[in-house]
């Protein structure tokens, strides 16, 4: 078990999105693949600010690390009316990231696997969400002959 815990942490550690830069990388993935029909992102300017960053701690929802504005600590992006999968690799994207809150939105679909190991309320309120941590079973979806 401690092997495989290890591993993990050095996978998260070689992620692609480990560095300043990268964070804003996947926070323009992340961005561009929900739905934000209420525009909770709109403060998400992906413009340099004079000091060369990108002041991460100015967009809704996101904490920096104290000393490092451009790597993510927080990303509460609780009740904002989002919408739509969570992209699967989103705690691989982000390993620095120590809190997470999608709670009360409407994502839909599975949890991906490693959201599983979050506390339930971190994405409790999604109403079409299954899997664990929220212990509703994912209906499978029946394939057409076309696909």
């Amino acid at each position: 078990m401690v092997f495989i815990t290890m591993c993990l942490l050095i996978l998260s550690s070689l992620s692609s999105c480990s560095g300043g830069d990268i964070n804003v990388q996947c926070l323009k993935d992340l961005k561009q693949s929900l739905g934000d029909p209420n525009g909770a992102l709109s403060s998400w300017n992906f413009s340099r600010n004079a000091m060369g960053g990108y002041g991460l701690s100015q967009f809704a929802g996101v904490t920096g690390w104290p000393g490092d504005d451009n790597r993510i600590m927080l990303l509460n992006l609780s009740s904002m009316g989002l919408q739509g999968p969570i992209p699967t690799d989103i705690s691989l994207q982000m390993p620095y990231v120590k809190y997470l809150d999608l709670s009360h939105n409407r994502f839909s679909g599975p949890i991906p696997g490693s959201l599983q190991w979050f506390a339930a309320q971190d994405i409790a309120g999604n109403k079409r969400l299954c899997g664990m941590p929220l212990h509703r079973k994912c209906k499978e979806r029946v394939r057409s002959r076309n696909n």
